[in-house]
């Protein structure tokens, strides 16, 4: 018996061409026991078992045949073609698989790169073991190199073997442990960059360790005899002063300690104390200093190590609080990480640079929307300005997004709603905002180079870009008799912004004030004449004209005549004067009104949090987008308010209630709905085409827009809300309904929360975050 690739699987006695066997049908996502059942209506096959199957692969090896039998119900073929993502780290496994043939590799992301390789693996190589280990999401990818067939075990089969047969127990024993040190050896700055070589010595010789809270990892004075990377836990380290111990730093997980002492053939210098329970791998002292007298790259990671400690550690004992500053930044380095890892899951790679989708690839919007990236940019602009590590992940996916934005651009300067991975524009609705986006995110980009000292390839393409981008803007959108830019759309894709919106015109000032911050550092002012003189007058003009009354209004209407409806838009002063070094906001009482205007009004009564405005579906330009509900981006932009202006109180309680919505896998959507709503949205809006009438009204249409791209989004809706209704009558009652999970802007407005949120509670130690 032998194993095939393609639609070749098995033969015995004589190949068979599995599709032709099957009527045609691909044999991807067949069971083991279907298999044979279609394989023994072949007359020389008709001797054919499932256990039988299984015999020739080494894992089922002494697996007895009765158990054999007994998975063979649930355990499919799968087929995947290279490239295709088998495993994305971030999501529970649903199989544990075995490799017939082909071959794929395990990649994590690092801070210097988003795919790095860990191991490969090839035929009779498993993965996917961690579902029978941890409770946790998965830490890696596995991709498939080329033409990838697997046998893919259900979580209770694969439990089951190992629960009745020692030898497998012992084989995925060893290789979660073995994998897992090796993701977190590689995962550290200090180990990533060594040869494959000299790290699988170091991971050879390098022993695992577990501390219970309270233990004494050494002693200050202690002989230096090993070296200690932090897999889990934490560790606190204080050192003697005066016959009093003073804590000068708290270390935790993906952190080492204890080099000191081998790099300077010095004592220890401080006590090291397990604070919470604790896996420590351990290096002892000559397999250290022999790993860095071969690899340059590790001792120089050291050495900047070496001297930033000695530099805390002499401000810690004179300022208490630097410690538990640390420990925070800890803290909000392991929390901002996990939401910056859904944006790098959402970023394609391209020749063009990095295609950050709205949601992980393959879903309903396979599409680059410059606003979403903009608004992403805020918040990883405002990350590279932070100390911690997660900086630099943040300033390589800016400069990569910002590479993807330029090369989307047209000639004469537009940026429309949304681009396709190869950089086609893919627009259906006009959204006047985009330019400005675009040029926001240019300009977030130059400034964080500049700040890093990083020398930018193609500099005059960008600043060339800016140039034509504001120029577009200026001749196609500004009315120079009232200083404002005009829009169809923008934000919520329909004519319910039409005329002068606050969305759009704060969005603008935002691209010329950045400008005239690119000009200033890259003496480029005399570029941009125009732009720095239409910004005096549009400037002074803004808060006058959206603030009517005691409050700000979403727009003017075409002739003029104030919109007083509630709308998120009312953020926008807020939102588009935060995230620099030195924000341009300043609360008032004019804002705080309107905050608590839209607060009352848009409040989902049912299910909490920020609904967009209000539903009133007879409105021709109010779209519901399958049932009306609260936003979860928007939402955490209150929050992000709140935590600026220094009411923690609330901006908590805001994000508790987008945590109670989080997928397990730790996941934010798009908005949410109840099924009620959904239903009613249906029969009110979708059957009789109302939602089509609304959603590709010609006045909000991209000029000359091909029919194809309106049937193109039509069936993505329809295939969505197909979806929708299946898991609504598939499992029992749900309360609500979630789109779009996990959103990528979603989770850059949470992650931005969280930074203004820690930015305050340091003030508290005067401590300023970025």
């Amino acid at each position: 018996m032998k194993i095939y690739s393609g639609s070749y699987m098995i033969t015995a006695y004589y190949q068979i061409d599995t599709r032709r066997l099957i009527g045609g049908r691909e044999m991807n996502g067949y069971s083991i026991e279907s298999l044979t059942g279609e394989l023994v209506k072949i007359p020389a096959l008709s001797h054919l078992a499932p256990e039988m199957l299984f015999g020739k692969i080494p894992f089922f090896s002494d697996v007895v045949p009765d158990m054999l039998q007994r998975i063979s119900r649930k355990t499919l073929i799968r087929i995947f073609s290279g490239g295709d993502v088998v495993c994305r780290h971030g999501m529970f496994n649903e199989y544990f698989h075995i490799i017939l043939s082909g071959t794929a590799a395990a990649f994590i992301p690092t801070e210097e790169n988003p795919r790095y390789e860990l191991y490969s693996l090839g035929p009779n190589d498993f993965f996917g073991e961690e579902i029978l280990f941890s409770r946790e999401p998965r830490e890696n990818s596995i991709i498939a190199r080329d033409r990838l067939l697997t046998l893919a075990l259900a979580p209770d089969d694969i439990k089951m073997l190992m629960e009745g047969n020692e030898n497998i127990r012992s084989l995925l024993d060893q290789n979660y442990i073995s994998r897992k040190l090796r993701k977190d050896l590689r995962s550290v700055p200090v180990f990533s960059h060594l040869n494959d070589n000299l790290f699988e010595e170091v991971l050879a010789l390098a022993s695992l360790e577990s501390c219970r809270k309270g233990e004494t990892v050494f002693r200050e004075k202690d002989f230096g005899d090993a070296f200690y990377l932090i897999r889990t836990g934490e560790v606190e380290i204080f050192r003697s002063r005066k016959k009093n111990d003073t804590l000068i730093s708290i270390l935790g997980e993906g952190e080492f300690f204890g080099e000191m002492a081998l790099l300077t053939s010095e004592l220890r210098n401080g006590t090291v104390v397990v604070s919470s329970d604790a896996d420590l791998v351990k290096i002892s002292r000559d397999d250290f200093l022999n790993l860095i007298s071969r690899d340059s790259s590790v001792s120089r990671q050291l050495s900047s190590v070496v001297d930033e400690r000695r530099r805390t550690s002499e401000e810690a004992m004179s300022n208490p609080h630097m410690p538990f500053i640390n420990q925070r930044l800890i803290i909000l380095n392991r929390m901002i990480n996990r939401h910056l890892d859904i944006l790098s899951q959402c970023a394609i790679e391209t020749e063009k640079g990095s295609a950050l989708l709205a949601t992980l690839p393959g879903s309903r919007y396979p599409y680059v929307y410059p606003r979403d990236s903009a608004c992403a940019s805020r918040f990883l602009y405002q990350l590279t300005l932070t100390p911690i590590k997660a900086g630099n992940t943040a300033f390589r996916l800016l400069s990569e997004i910002a590479r993807f934005i330029l090369n989307c651009q047209r000639a004469d300067g537009y940026w429309g709603q949304r681009y396709g991975i190869k950089g086609e524009d893919k627009g259906i609705y006009r959204q006047e905002d985009n330019v400005a986006h675009g040029v926001t995110i240019l300009c977030r980009y130059l400034l964080a180079a500049h700040r890093q000292g990083k020398s930018i390839p193609d500099l005059d393409r960008y600043i060339d870009s800016i140039s034509r981008g504001a120029a577009f803007a200026r001749n196609n959108y500004y009315r120079n008799e009232i200083h404002l830019f005009f829009s169809t759309t923008s934000i919520h894709e329909s004519a319910i912004e039409e005329g002068y919106s606050i969305w759009v015109n704060f969005a603008y000032l935002l691209m010329l004030r950045l400008i005239e911050k690119v000009c200033l550092v890259y003496h480029i002012g005399d570029r941009f004449p125009e732009d720095m003189s239409l910004k005096a007058g549009f400037e002074a003009t803004l808060d006058k004209v959206f603030s009517i009354g005691d409050r700000y209004v979403r727009r003017l209407r075409p002739e003029g005549i104030a919109d007083l409806r509630p709308d998120i838009t009312l953020l926008s002063p807020f939102f588009f004067n935060t995230g620099m070094e030195d924000d341009w906001f300043r609360d008032n009482d004019i804002f705080r009104r309107s905050v608590e205007f839209l607060s009352d009004n848009l409040w989902d009564p049912d299910l909490g949090m920020l609904q967009r405005y209000l539903p009133f579906i007879e409105d021709p330009d109010t779209h519901i987008h399958a049932g009306n509900g609260p936003w979860i981006q928007y939402t955490a932009m209150l929050a992000q308010y709140y935590y600026h202006t220094g009411d923690l109180e609330k901006g908590d309680g805001i994000m508790n209630r987008i945590d109670s919505y989080q997928s397990r896998e730790g996941h934010l959507c798009e908005h949410l709905t109840t099924p009620e709503r959904f239903f009613e949205f249906k029969r009110l809006e979708w059957i009789p085409g109302h939602d089509y009438e609304k959603e590709f009204e010609d006045k909000i249409l991209v000029p000359g827009l091909p029919y194809d791209h309106i049937v193109e989004e039509l069936n993505h809706m329809k295939n969505a809300y197909a979806h929708i209704e299946e898991q609504i009558t598939a499992g029992g009652p749900k309360k609500f309904i979630s789109f779009a999970t996990p959103l990528m802007w979603s989770h850059a407005e949470y992650a931005m929360a969280l930074l203004m949120k820690a930015k305050k509670e340091l003030e508290r130690y005067s401590y300023t975050l970025g």
